[in-house]
């Protein structure tokens, strides 16, 4: 409120796993490139955020975690404007995914073709592997099952890239 009134700056609170407080929303697709020559790399931030490095020995797994999350971000932004973590967690999550994502491959009509390399790459490992690696990556999008979370990165009520520009700031709060 102090910054609202007297410095006259706007002020937003994120705070996506709070009941009790209203927050802002924070899509982190918002800020992918819709250039191909940078959306991956985008997208590959985002995926070493949301999916870290904790072991040393867990390298497979965490990469193969980051292709999946990779594979089906490409593939959301195809179908529509911008995705939302909470609809990459459903796909993955989807019934028979194994069986859809070999159709999909089938069909050809991605243009991405790190999409297909990935899709193929997990398409032909064997079915423990495969396993594990769809396990992995649904441990680690799990948080996106929280109505809360769900909702609070559903959208953007700010531009981060406007920050500095407009006498903006952006608080998070983290629940204890």
């Amino acid at each position: 409120e102090f910054r609202t009134k007297h410095l006259s700056q706007v002020c937003y609170l994120f705070a996506p796993a709070s009941g009790d407080i209203t927050t802002h929303k924070y899509n982190p697709f918002f800020y992918v490139s819709s250039d191909p020559t940078y959306q991956i790399r985008d997208l590959q931030f985002i995926a070493e955020i949301l999916i870290p490095s904790e072991r040393v020995d867990g390298g497979f797994w965490v990469a193969s975690s980051r292709d999946m999350f990779l594979m089906l971000t490409l593939y959301l932004f195809e179908q529509k404007d911008v995705p939302t973590l909470a609809t990459l967690h459903d796909l993955s999550k989807r019934e028979a995914f194994l069986s859809w994502l070999a159709f999909e491959v089938e069909k050809g009509e991605i243009q991405s073709e790190v999409f297909y390399q990935n899709a193929n790459s997990l398409l032909s490992a064997d079915d423990r592997t495969q396993s594990n690696i769809i396990k992995d990556f649904h441990s680690r999008m799990t948080l996106f099952v929280d109505p809360l979370v769900r909702e609070a990165t559903s959208g953007n009520d700010f531009d981060l890239r406007q920050l500095r520009r407009e006498k903006m700031n952006v608080y998070i709060h983290i629940p204890e």
